[in-house]
């Protein structure tokens, strides 16, 4: 294969990891509802008495704030995470401030009927919308800002007895150096309060991209396993590893490559700390199986990738695409991958109408580009009719 297919091809691919992780993310819609439901939320709890007293801020964490949002599979609901951050307090525990923000959220008509109380977290369930997770927190009292304190897990009776550390604004801001080091793409910035606006996937940074679709693919092969590798422990692995290569496809490539290496040689992956909290040990409550299942998934990750690099054809591609980010719960019409195909076939072949370049091939099919051999099929692909 001479070097200009092999540019051609890999544009191609990475012309479709765009368009995936395009699908993977919040819509303008979905964005403007988890906008204007977080800043009443926000302004809900702010009025409560108690916590008034004790300065509460409320800010996004997790993929929201990172642009890292996926699509879950099987359901239109995202799931959303925000910060309530009051004082330090010496005296308060997290049992009373959990209580005191599900107290004024049942104070609410709408939100008691909305409100799913988790163990660490207080969830409001916007129905076909996201799920809006309230982690509460205060300012850690010896460490101080940015440094809180969250809810431990709760003990085998319930019941929340003890803090501990975590630091999710320096996370993002280390977040954002990793992205920075290819020079081609900067993270937007915004003020640290409020919603980062979704971008286009090719005004993303190419390590937001390689987030998205690692998560994505984690989601494919664990479902809703509770073994499933978290997504922080994922974006740390990401953004150390990642080198700074301006594709989409070299970087994915490259750093399951390093992961893998990682898995190797530390199985117990114990140089996985988080990088803005560095005593934390991401993996240390892994267990044994669970640290051979993700180095099965990142070693089975490694193949495919190597497989989808090596082959040629859309159809091909496209089935490979889907077995690695799809949901075989949704018919290829609806899937997303297979949507990211139709909407590249649909462009391509409008722009070849334009120039004039559409024409048959020996292989048969419409075809673009005869001699790289991706197909344009016609209009019945996967179902769809015209």
């Amino acid at each position: 294969m001479n070097n200009n297919l092999m540019d051609e091809l890999a544009d191609f691919r990475n012309d479709l990891f765009g368009r995936i992780c395009v699908a993977l993310q919040l819509t303008d819609a979905q964005f403007q509802s988890a906008d204007r439901s977080y800043k009443a939320v926000g302004a809900w709890l702010g009025g409560d008495e108690r916590l008034s007293r004790l300065n509460p801020r409320i800010y996004p964490q997790g993929s929201m704030a990172l642009l890292t949002t996926v699509k879950p599979r099987g359901r239109v609901e995202y799931d959303l995470d925000m910060i309530l951050e009051i004082d330090a307090a010496d005296g308060l525990t997290p049992k009373w401030l959990y209580n005191a923000v599900k107290d004024r959220l049942n104070a609410n008509e709408l939100y008691r009927g909305m409100l799913k109380p988790r163990p660490r977290c207080l969830r409001l369930e916007y129905a076909n919308q996201f799920h809006l997770d309230i982690v509460p927190a205060r300012t850690h009292v010896q460490l101080g800002a940015p440094f809180i304190e969250i809810p431990q897990k709760p003990d085998q009776g319930g019941e929340l007895h003890h803090w501990i550390t975590n630091n999710p604004k320096d996370f993002i801001q280390w977040f954002k150096l990793q992205c920075e080091k290819t020079s081609l793409t900067a993270l937007m910035k915004a003020e640290q309060e409020r919603l980062p606006r979704p971008v286009l996937a090719n005004d993303k940074p190419v390590l937001a991209r390689v987030v998205q679709l690692f998560k994505r693919h984690r989601d494919v092969v664990f479902g809703k396993a509770n073994d499933a590798p978290s997504s922080i422990v994922l974006t740390t692995l990401a953004g150390t590893f990642y080198q700074g290569e301006p594709s989409v496809e070299d970087a994915l490539v490259h750093l399951i490559d390093r992961v893998v290496l990682l898995a190797e040689t530390d199985p117990f992956l114990t140089s996985v700390k988080n990088p803005a909290c560095t005593d934390q040990d991401l993996c240390a409550n892994w267990t044994p199986g669970q640290h051979a299942k993700f180095k099965t998934f990142v070693q089975t990750f490694r193949v495919k990738l190597q497989k989808l690099t090596n082959i040629r054809g859309l159809e091909n591609i496209a089935a490979e695409l889907r077995s690695l980010f799809g949901d075989e719960t949704l018919g290829q019409k609806d899937d997303l991958v297979s949507k990211a195909i139709l909407e590249y076939v649909d462009e391509t072949m409008n722009k070849a109408r334009t120039s004039g370049r559409l024409r048959f091939v020996k292989a048969g099919g419409l075809s673009t580009v005869a001699e790289a051999g991706i197909s344009v099929p016609k209009h019945t692909f996967y179902g769809r009719k015209k």
